[in-house]
């Protein structure tokens, strides 16, 4: 396998959690998950962040 593979994993797995998965690909993805929990969280944090900035720009430009 060549390729960053360490850079996609966290995306792999998060695509995991949206789809029904196969058995070889659900084995792959407690993998990922595995090495990649912590990327996984910060990219949900971030997003987190990211949405609650979006709601107080709104409220900012509303009134």
């Amino acid at each position: 396998m060549s390729g960053g593979a360490g850079a996609a994993s966290p995306w792999l797995w998060w695509e995991g959690e949206l789809q029904p998965l196969e058995a070889t690909q659900r084995q792959r993805c407690r993998a990922l998950e595995a090495a990649g929990r912590g990327v996984f969280e910060t990219l949900r944090v971030e997003a987190g962040r990211a949405l609650r900035f979006e709601r107080h720009r709104a409220r900012l430009f509303r009134s």
